[in-house]
């Protein structure tokens, strides 16, 4: 992998979001998988927890109020 910094001014934010966009576009699914993959690990790492263990899945149910 390639590294490359840039420097931009604290306020010139668009510009840093475009070529952010600009960037993860031009990558593979895989490649950005594998960078959510080493996020997860940095995470986990940083909050004293095994990457590699098998957790339970969060259920959610959306559910409609009625209205009144």
């Amino acid at each position: 992998m390639k590294k490359t910094v840039k420097v931009y001014k604290l306020t010139d934010t668009e510009k840093q979001e475009e070529e952010s966009l600009r960037y993860w576009k031009s990558k593979s699914i895989k490649a950005k998988i594998d960078a959510i993959n080493q996020l997860r690990i940095l995470y986990c790492q940083s909050k004293g927890l095994n990457p590699d263990e098998q957790r339970l899945q969060r259920v959610f149910k959306i559910t409609q109020l009625p209205q009144g």
